[in-house]
C-alpha cells in the first residue's frame, strides 16, 4: 500500500513537473518569435558562460571518473577511504572520488559521479542521497578566480568565500548523515581483508572493457553530458531575458524598495538571476553597486550554496535513471545556502579586521583591470585545467593520509 501511495505520488510530482516545463517552454518560444534579438544575446551569453566555465571546469573530471571507474581506481581509492568516510559522514570509502571531485570541478560533477556509483550499486539509495547533498559544490577556481578576481577585483575575498562555502558544505553534510541507516541498507565491501591492489584488479575483470575502448566510451559520454548542461545553461539565460524583459525584474525591485529601503530593491535583480544561474548571477551580484561589500559577499556565498535552478535541472538530468530524489537534495542546497550566508555576515568583522575587504565593494573596471582579470574573463577556466586536476591529486593523498591515520589508530585500540 505504501509502495503504491509512493507510485502515486512520484507520479502526480512528474505530472506537475512536466505542466510547468510545457509552459515555460510556451512562454519561452513566445519571446523568442517577438524578441529575436534580445533572445539570441542572451543565449549567446549562455553559450559563452557553458564554453568558458562550465565545459574546461567538467570535462577533464568527467572523462577521469569515467575511465577511472573502469580500471578499478575509484574502487581502490575507496578501500583506501573507508574508515575515513564511514566516521565522519557514515559514507562508504568509494563516496571519496565524488567528494574530492565535487569539490576540485564543480557542480554537477558529483552528481555525475554520484548517479554512476548509484548505478552501479556501490551506494545504497540513502547514501546516494547524502552524498548528492554534499557532493554538490563550486569550484575553487570559479570562487576565486572567476568570481573574486575578475568579477570583483579583491582576490582574498574568493579565499574567505571558499572557506566558508566548504565549510557550511561539511557542516551540512555531517548533520545530513548523522541518522543511521539500517544495517541491512549499508553496503558494507566484502573485500576489506583484500588489498586495494586486488580489489582494482577485480573491478577491471568485471568491467572487461579495452583501455582503447574505454577511452572512447569515456569521452563520448562526457560530451554528450555536457552538451546536455550547455542546453540548460543557454535555456536558463534566456528565460532570465523573459523575466527581464517582461519586467517582472523591476516590478519586484520596486516592492522591496518600498518595503526595505534601496538596497533590497538592488539586491532582487541578482537574487532572482542567482537563483536561476550561479554563474550569470554572480556577476550580477558583482554589479549590484548600492549594496554594501558584506551583503554582495553574504549574497555571492548564498547563491554558491543554492546552486541556481540550472544547476538544479542538470542534476535531475544526471540522476534520471537512479532512484535518487531531488527533494532532499533541493532541501540540503536550502540549507547550504542559508547557513553560508549567515556565516559570511557573522565572520565579515573579524576578516575586515585582518586587513582584507573593503568598505565598499570592488567592481570590474575595464580601464583598470588586471592581467589575472583579463584571463580569466577572457579564456575562463581553460588555462586551469591542469592546475585543477593538481588539486584532485593533492585532495585525494589529504584525504588517504587521513584515512591511513583513522586506521592506524583503529587498529591499536583493538589490541
Amino acid at each position: 500500500m505504501t509502495q503504491f501511495t509512493d507510485n502515486i505520488g512520484r507520479s502526480s510530482y512528474k505530472s506537475h513537473a512536466t505542466l510547468i516545463l510545457a509552459i515555460t517552454a510556451i512562454v519561452v518560444v513566445i519571446t523568442i518569435v517577438l524578441f529575436p534579438d534580445q533572445s539570441f544575446r542572451s543565449s549567446l551569453q549562455g553559450l559563452t558562460v557553458w564554453w568558458k566555465f562550465v565545459f574546461p571546469a567538467l570535462l577533464p573530471f568527467f572523462i577521469i571518473t569515467e575511465i577511472a571507474m573502469g580500471l578499478g581506481i575509484v574502487h581502490a581509492i575507496g578501500a583506501i577511504l573507508d574508515p575515513l568516510l564511514r566516521l565522519g559522514f557514515k559514507l562508504p570509502g568509494i563516496s571519496g572520488w565524488a567528494l574530492a571531485a565535487g569539490s576540485i570541478g564543480g557542480f554537477p560533477t558529483g552528481a555525475k559521479i554520484t548517479a554512476e556509483l548509484r548505478l552501479k550499486g556501490l551506494v545504497t539509495q540513502h547514501q546516494g542521497e547524502c552524498l548528492l547533498a554534499i557532493s554538490q559544490l563550486a569550484s575553487p577556481a570559479f570562487i576565486i578566480t572567476v568570481i573574486a578576481t575578475a568579477f570583483l577585483g579583491e582576490p582574498s575575498l574568493g579565499i574567505y568565500l571558499a572557506i566558508l562555502h566548504y565549510a557550511s558544505g561539511l557542516a551540512i553534510g555531517f548533520i545530513w548523515t548523522q541518522p543511521k541507516p539500517k544495517y541491512s541498507e549499508l553496503i558494507r565491501s566484502t573485500e576489506s581483508s583484500l588489498s586495494p591492489l586486488s580489489i582494482m584488479k577485480r573491478a577491471q575483470m568485471q568491467d572487461g572493457r579495452s583501455f582503447g575502448k574505454l577511452l572512447g566510451d569515456a569521452v563520448s559520454s562526457s560530451v554528450t553530458g555536457l552538451m546536455v548542461i550547455g542546453g540548460y545553461i543557454i535555456m536558463f539565460s534566456v528565460l532570465m531575458n523573459v523575466i527581464t524583459m517582461t519586467g517582472i525584474t523591476d516590478s519586484l525591485s520596486a516592492i522591496a524598495e518600498s518595503i526595505a529601503g534601496s538596497g533590497a530593491g538592488d539586491a532582487m535583480r541578482p537574487l532572482l538571476i542567482g537563483l536561476l544561474e550561479p554563474h550569470i548571477g554572480a556577476y550580477a551580484w558583482s554589479q549590484a553597486q548600492g549594496l554594501p561589500a558584506m551583503w554582495q559577499a553574504a549574497g555571492i556565498a548564498a547563491l554558491l550554496g543554492w546552486g541556481g535552478l540550472s544547476t538544479h535541472a542538470q542534476v535531475r538530468a544526471l540522476t534520471e535513471r537512479t532512484d535518487l530524489r531531488y527533494g532532499p537534495f533541493a532541501l540540503a542546497r536550502l540549507l547550504h545556502s542559508m547557513l553560508a550566508a549567515v556565516l559570511t555576515v557573522a565572520l565579515w568583522r573579524p576578516y575586515t579586521s585582518l586587513g582584507y575587504g573593503s568598505s565598499q565593494p570592488s567592481f570590474l573596471d575595464a580601464a583598470a583591470t588586471s592581467a589575472a582579470q583579463q584571463n580569466a574573463t577572457a579564456y575562463g577556466l581553460w588555462p586551469l585545467m591542469q592546475p585543477m586536476l593538481g588539486w584532485l591529486a593533492i585532495l585525494l593523498a589529504t584525504f588517504g593520509c587521513m584515512a591511513l591515520v583513522i586506521r592506524v589508530f583503529h587498529a591499536a585500540r583493538n589490541r
